[in-house]
């Protein structure tokens, strides 16, 4: 492990340190400490007073060194089952839209929304009682009775819920001058809306965006869900963790890596790394994206020591090296689009791009909701169908400018 020293109020070097084993120094006054723990906090929103790191309080200090581990465990207090559940299920929903890429082919609009809700008559008995789940997934997949719809964007919920409608509406169906419909890519098919935005892709591609990166950009790691009036001092009701711990793993959950990521392999054959997890790795070689699991490790140690000031970095880390992924790779599939000869091949790369763009709209410190719809304004308001690449190129130019990249 990388020995590292992180002080709370000065940044300052411990001599004898061993190069390889991290650590981390704090300084927290007793007295404050006291109170940011009292319990009587726990709304999630920050208040006067529970940011000590500017008090004058001499002469009682308490010094706090812990390690940082290089494997996401901390001692059997992780739990993100809910969100593993959740990135399977969006698996299975990707795998039920492209069953429409053949001619002829059906696909049941009930089906769509009950996997996307998770709503079924599967029966599964939880601690508050029992629960119905959608009945077609495989094995266990659904039975945490967690869904996607409800962890979406509020905006977004409703706008994938008529993307699910036109899948089933023009599944099976050639695209004819331009319509929604099949447009062939090689020698199969893709479906398509009468943008030429390719349905798989807006539901698999567009639900990173606006269910796993808002939730972990905008929610989980937000002061609301880990900010110093969270409580980190009460276990759940028959759990092993705090609220922010928990909070903090849900975060983590959604990225789509193992605890034990190889961060210089990166995505290698791991079915583990999904999501994005798996375009993080494909990013790294440009900007070192894969460091983002240090800084998910040195949050969850300072949550774990209950030292906030030292969560405040590597969570701003977290949330600018996501944004980067995201918008690197939307660039990168909007370059690539400008040098497809076959059609479908061009639609599913446009598309690709789109759903990464417009996931930076959920949370990063850079990009924003207004920069996202200029951009999109510039792919020729997203009409994929009659695109030029003079609209690709202004369009790359303003996401990189508006990302940093």
């Amino acid at each position: 492990m990388k020995k590292i020293i992180l002080p709370l109020l000065a940044l300052s070097l411990l001599a004898g340190c061993k190069k390889d084993d991290p650590v981390v120094e704090t300084t927290v006054a007793a007295d404050d400490k006291e109170e940011e723990t009292s319990g009587e906090e726990t709304s999630g929103e920050e208040t006067a007073g529970d940011d000590t790191s500017g008090d004058d309080t001499a002469g009682d200090d308490t010094n706090t060194t812990y390690d940082v581990p290089t494997k996401y465990e901390f001692g059997g207090s992780v739990s993100y089952s809910g969100q593993t559940d959740r990135l399977d299920m969006l698996e299975a929903l990707k795998a039920e839209v492209s069953k429409s890429h053949s001619i002829g082919a059906t696909v049941d609009a009930d089906v769509l929304q009950r996997m996307y809700a998770n709503t079924g008559t599967k029966a599964v008995e939880t601690s508050s009682g029992t629960k119905m789940v959608y009945e077609g997934f495989d094995g266990t997949v659904g039975e945490s009775t967690k869904n996607l719809s409800g962890k979406t964007e509020a905006n977004a919920k409703l706008a994938m819920e008529d993307v699910l409608d036109e899948v089933a509406q023009y599944a099976g169906q050639m695209s004819e001058n331009q319509s929604a419909g099949l447009i062939a890519r090689g020698e199969k098919y893709i479906l398509v809306n009468d943008h030429g935005q390719e349905y798989a892709q807006l539901v698999e591609k567009g639900l990173m965006g606006s269910c796993f990166y808002y939730q972990i950009t905008a929610k989980y790691l937000s002061d609301e869900k880990i900010g110093s009036g969270v409580d980190n001092e009460t276990k759940e009701e028959g759990k092993n963790y705090t609220d922010k711990q928990h909070h903090f793993d849900e975060a983590f959950g959604y990225f789509g890596v193992p605890t034990d990521w190889d961060k210089v392999q990166g995505n290698g054959d791991n079915p583990d790394v999904r999501f994005w997890g798996k375009y993080c790795a494909k990013r790294n070689g440009d900007y070192q994206t894969n460091s983002i699991f240090d800084d998910f490790l040195a949050g969850r140690a300072a949550i774990d020591n209950d030292v906030h000031d030292n969560q405040i970095q590597p969570v701003e880390n977290i949330k600018s090296k996501i944004e980067k992924v995201a918008a690197s790779t939307a660039v990168s599939y909007f370059n690539s689009s400008k040098t497809k000869t076959d059609e479908g091949d061009k639609l599913h790369a446009l598309t690709e791009g789109l759903c990464f763009l417009r996931a930076c709209m959920y949370g990063g410190p850079n990009v924003s909701a207004s920069d996202v719809a200029d951009i999109e304004e510039a792919l020729n308001n997203g009409n994929f169908f009659t695109i030029e690449n003079t609209h690709i190129d202004a369009a790359v130019n303003l996401l990189t400018t508006a990302a940093g990249l």
